[in-house]
């Protein structure tokens, strides 16, 4: 299975100066010297399930130590990373939970409510062990 995918930043500095000669014979030459560097900066990202659930996890860790900022940060990048994910994982219930839990610490009622009836949905649609309908993703994602 894929667990991360790979993007690369590329910078390229180049340096030069160009030198005119008198080569054998009285032939002009113009000579060009280049110099440089390439960096290539590769960028790991996670791609997949496995993924979903670590983010999770490190959240949960984070809220459990009153770190509500870092978990809720935290829970994001699980949400964000499975809502690219198809079929949808059934570990986003948990997350969107947590982060229900983590609005709700914060006295930020309306969005742990929404968090908590997404959560229900996802739960609700995995029991039936059937995958989402078009109008379901459409409310869980909203």
């Amino acid at each position: 299975p894929q667990l991360c995918q790979a993007q690369f930043r590329c910078d390229l500095s180049l340096s030069g100066h160009l030198s005119p000669e008198v080569g054998p014979e009285g032939v002009q030459v113009l000579r060009a010297c280049v110099a440089g560097s390439l960096c290539l900066r590769p960028w790991f990202h996670p791609s997949n399930k496995t993924a979903v659930v670590e983010f999770y996890h490190a959240a949960k860790a984070w809220f459990l130590q009153g770190q509500d900022d870092k978990a809720r940060e935290t829970c994001e990048k699980a949400l964000k990373l499975g809502d690219e994910l198809r079929p949808l994982p059934a570990e986003m219930a948990d997350a969107l939970h947590l982060l229900g839990a983590i609005h709700l610490r914060q006295k930020s009622l309306p969005l742990a409510v929404k968090c908590f009836e997404r959560a229900l949905v996802i739960k609700k649609v995995f029991e039936n062990e059937e995958e989402p309908s078009d109008s379901q993703l459409s409310t869980l994602l909203a």
